[in-house]
């Protein structure tokens, strides 16, 4: 006598997330695709306990030290080197960028 093993399906399912571009999960749990900009939410992290005015040197220097996500750094990078009064400032000129 042979024992046959039940299938439910589920051995042969597949995650969507491989199918069209890959989606990633940043450390906030945030999905983010290749090629996306980062999102304002990715962005405030990185920022956060920032001093306002600060610059943009101060700015990297902040997310660098919150480990940011290399999307959201990158994008930083790219943001006019003026005073920044508040996030919404940042938020503001990542805007233009996008």
């Amino acid at each position: 006598m042979t024992h046959r093993q039940q299938h439910t399906g589920h051995e042969l399912s597949r995650s969507r997330s491989h199918e069209g571009e890959k989606a990633t999960h940043d450390k906030g749990g945030h999905q983010t695709g290749h090629n996306q900009p980062p999102s304002p939410v990715d962005v405030q992290k990185a920022l956060k306990g920032m001093d306002y005015p600060c610059s943009k040197a101060e700015i990297l220097a902040c997310a660098r030290d919150q480990h940011a996500d290399r999307k959201v750094l990158d994008t930083l990078q790219n943001i006019p080197d003026i005073e920044y009064k508040s996030p919404a400032s940042v938020s503001k000129e990542l805007g233009r960028l996008m």
